[in-house]
């Protein structure tokens, strides 16, 4: 009985010497979240380096509210008197006393928070800073299911790096351990898909001389291409935009003698439009009745590949086409803005906007303005023309919308005698077709272009054409390929818009509701192509007021 209390005695007293000897547990908190757009979860975890643990000591969030608590037990200060963080956990590689080491991801899981932070602090209060830049990229609703989003460069992006410790400035450097050129989107399931929608990634921060490739691999095979050729910068924590991946940017399909499948491919390859040689593919669906969009890629008789769109809108079904500013323009100011708010500010479960394009071109000289007259709703905003001799394929017309529906396209000249007529009006460019014959002059030009166009019929259906241009495959559109467009739709007139970097067609998606972007911008001031560029007018098409 005595041996036993002994026995007993000691194992209580090993036990009291062990618990002295455990580290104490430590509390650190946060007010911030991990990442823009995230929150924390319980569970969570960041890593802390110390003194006896070259790979670091795990804190684990405890609890979620206004402001996050970790607990763990062990780390310590840094050799300058501060406190050194990692999330999340897994991307510490080790540290010494000189570098902390970490890794960028090669492979990065969608909605995944997996990007790297870091944080010094003298007390127990962490704000976490990025280890990296940011890239974020949107998939159009209108693409193959895609299983991976590769980019690739010749430059290192991803995996080992590392930080000084030293440098108060966060100071982000290569390391000598394993690291890769390119970095891959995954979708959060083994064997799943990436659904439509905007995602970003971390990218190491560096300039890439040489640009960029962007690829989009769907999981029947094809892929989509983006290159971007122009230098690229990332900087720490700031994001860059690489636009829109669409199913334009899908390579066509490998029989090129297939044969169209739609009305409007059906003319374009025919007879009819002798531009037009093939059409690759095309597709069409029924935005509303009255309303039908066509998508194709189609070569012309130059043997120039291009991806083409089209609104088909028979404005008897109870349709309008109507002129829109931004919704902040005054009578002294103009001011830019996107389509997309410009149809926003317009629609209503009453009178939904289907679709909108750019209208007019703009006078960038002080103080900004159109080059033409606009008229919306019975409003004139403006009833001039702003001629600049250096860009003389501009101001030379109008678009006009009388107040009974009726569509009209006209020479500037005679804006003035037709002006009280018009409802809706908007300054135009070229004239490509009237009286159902192809024009001269400027049509003859050989220039290829993004190009935004609108022509109708005798019968008051309007055709609204987009053509993306200036990046690889798909250079642009020339008049004369448009003007022979129109007339094999049975336009009676046409006429060329806004178009570069301005060109953008947006549809009303009939599946999700929403007013989706068709085409491919080429601005490079909207991140890399793919964005809306603000204008100062567009036209909508809408159903009727009455």
């Amino acid at each position: 009985m005595h041996m036993k209390r002994i026995i007993l005695f000691v194992a209580a007293m090993c036990l009291a010497v062990m618990a002295m000897a455990q580290k104490p547990k430590r509390m650190f908190s946060t007010e911030n979240p991990p990442f823009a757009g995230t929150d924390w979860q319980t569970g969570e975890q960041i890593n802390l380096p110390d003194i006896d643990n070259p790979e670091g000591v795990l804190y684990t969030v405890e609890n979620v509210g206004d402001k996050t608590y970790f607990s763990g037990r062990g780390a310590c200060r840094a050799e300058d008197g501060r406190w050194v963080a990692i999330y999340p956990a897994s991307a510490l590689r080790m540290w010494d006393s000189e570098f902390l080491y970490f890794n960028i991801p090669h492979e990065q899981v969608v909605n995944a928070n997996d990007k790297p932070m870091f944080n010094r602090t003298d007390v127990a209060e962490f704000n976490f800073k990025p280890l990296t830049a940011y890239l974020t990229l949107t998939i159009a609703p209108d693409v193959p299911p895609v299983k991976e989003v590769r980019l690739s460069t010749n430059k290192y992006i991803s995996g080992s790096y590392k930080v000084e410790l030293a440098q108060k400035s966060l100071n982000v450097l290569l390391d000598t351990g394993e690291r890769f050129r390119d970095i891959v989107l995954k979708p959060q399931e083994e064997g799943g898909v990436i659904a439509p929608g905007d995602y970003t990634m971390c990218i190491y921060a560096r300039t890439l001389p040489d640009g960029m490739t962007v690829e989009a691999i769907a999981e029947d095979g094809s892929v989509a291409v983006k290159q971007i050729t122009s230098e690229v910068k990332f900087t720490l924590g700031k994001t860059r935009d690489l636009g829109v991946i669409s199913r334009a940017h899908f390579a066509e399909p490998s029989d090129e003698d297939a044969d169209p499948v739609t009305d409007a491919g059906k003319i374009l390859e025919g007879d009819q439009c002798p531009k037009v040689t093939n059409v690759l593919w095309d597709t069409t669906y029924v935005v509303t009745p009255g309303i039908d969009y066509y998508q194709m890629r189609i070569v012309t008789d130059a043997g120039e590949k291009m991806d083409m769109y089209l609104i088909r809108a028979d404005l008897s079904k109870g349709l309008d086409l109507r002129a829109a500013i931004s919704d902040e323009t005054t009578s002294s100011k103009w001011l830019r803005q996107n389509p997309s708010a410009m149809a926003a500010y317009m629609d209503s479960p009453e009178c939904p906007v289907y679709a909108a394009i750019n209208a007019d071109f703009c006078d960038n000289r002080e103080p900004i303005r159109p080059r033409g007259p606009i008229h919306c709703n019975g409003k004139v905003w403006a009833s001039s023309y702003s001629i600049d001799p250096r860009l003389p394929q501009q101001a030379l017309s109008y678009v006009g919308v009388d107040y009974d529906g009726k569509v009209s396209i006209a020479p500037s000249a005679e804006y003035e005698s037709a002006s009280k007529s018009l409802k809706e009006c908007s300054g135009a460019g070229v004239i490509l077709l009237m009286d159902s014959q192809i024009q001269g002059g400027y049509v003859n030009g050989s220039s290829r272009d993004p190009r935004t166009a609108l022509g109708y019929t005798s019968e008051n259906v309007l055709w609204i054409l987009a053509v993306d241009g200036r990046h690889k495959g798909t250079e642009g559109m020339t008049y004369l390929e448009m003007a022979s467009i129109f007339q094999a739709l049975g336009c009676e007139a046409a006429v060329n818009l806004d178009g570069g970097g301005s060109t953008q067609m947006l549809v009303r998606n009939p599946q999700t509701d929403e007013i989706d972007m068709c085409n491919w911008p080429s601005d490079p001031h909207a991140g890399f192509g793919g964005r809306e560029r603000p204008r100062l007018n567009s036209w909508l098409i809408m159903k009727s007021q009455d």
